[in-house]
């Protein structure tokens, strides 16, 4: 058990920061742990086959501890129709859909009300929380949907601003494809390190300060931005003529440089 409660340790200390970007995003813990069985039922088909063929469903039921039933619905729907209903089951997008839906909180015009914040009206903001079955108080729920400008209050009620809870800015969505190839690549980097001995092993080195202070991690900054982008433009001028033109070559192969700056994920013990 001593190395699974390491492999699970290190797999809570990459879902810390994963966790932070996903709820930003609007996605819960069920939209996570959806993807997460996605993600087990595709590895154990592909890297788990006897002699090149692919998984069976029932060796990749055993491997991933889903159901037979779970695995064959897994790898029958496509990735666009299980991404469709990504965080529509969140408590905010919930609440906003029952509000601009359901006649009840509707006005003669068929749009939104104001909803006055009184527990005593009986079609106020309050029983609009209590009709989405919500375990959470409606004050909870409130300071959410101001935090994300979503209603305003005006003469003691509250106005619906949007008709959806959509947080991830344009600029943001942008930069997301990223998150996925970058933090892939330097974890497929620790597994290959993990399997192979020192001999094989690919280079991989970290170096960390502790307490650093303000006018040192400018430095470090100013340093990786300088130093560090003239050694990738160096590397890719020596190494461009090596590497296949066309985009459609199935591996990839680099090198990157980041700068950390963080709370211990262990909370702050050095072992």
């Amino acid at each position: 058990m001593e190395i699974k409660s390491r492999v699970l340790d290190a797999m809570y200390q990459v879902l810390r920061p994963l966790a932070r970007i996903a709820m930003r995003h609007g996605l819960t813990a069920s939209d996570i742990e959806r993807v997460t069985r996605q993600a087990f039922v595709d590895t154990a088909r592909a890297d788990y086959g006897i002699r090149g063929r692919p998984t069976n469903k029932s060796r990749v039921a055993a491997l991933t501890g889903l159901s037979r039933a779970e695995v064959t619905r897994l790898l029958s729907t496509s990735r666009e129709e299980q991404d469709a209903g990504a965080g529509q089951r969140h408590l905010l997008n919930r609440l906003i859909t029952c509000w601009v839906q359901d006649a009840r909180w509707l006005d003669a015009e068929q749009a939104p009300r104001v909803l006055p914040v009184d527990e005593a009206q009986g079609e106020g903001f309050p029983a609009l929380v209590r009709a989405i079955g919500s375990d959470v108080t409606w004050q909870t729920l409130l300071r959410e949907l101001e935090r994300f400008g979503l209603v305003r209050k005006e003469d003691g009620g509250l106005r619906l601003l949007k008709r959806a809870f959509i947080p991830t800015s344009a600029d943001e969505a942008d930069r997301l494809p990223y998150l996925g190839e970058n933090i892939a690549a330097h974890i497929d980097t620790v597994d290959h390190n993990l399997r192979h001995g020192r001999e094989h092993a690919r280079f991989e080195r970290k170096l960390v300060f502790a307490g650093l202070d303000a006018e040192g991690l400018r430095k470090l900054q100013s340093l990786l931005e300088g130093d560090g982008q003239t050694w990738l433009e160096s590397l890719n001028e020596t190494l461009t003529p090596h590497a296949q033109e066309e985009a459609s070559s199935q591996r990839i192969t680099g090198v990157g440089i980041y700068l950390f700056d963080m709370k211990r994920p262990n909370g702050g013990s050095e072992s």
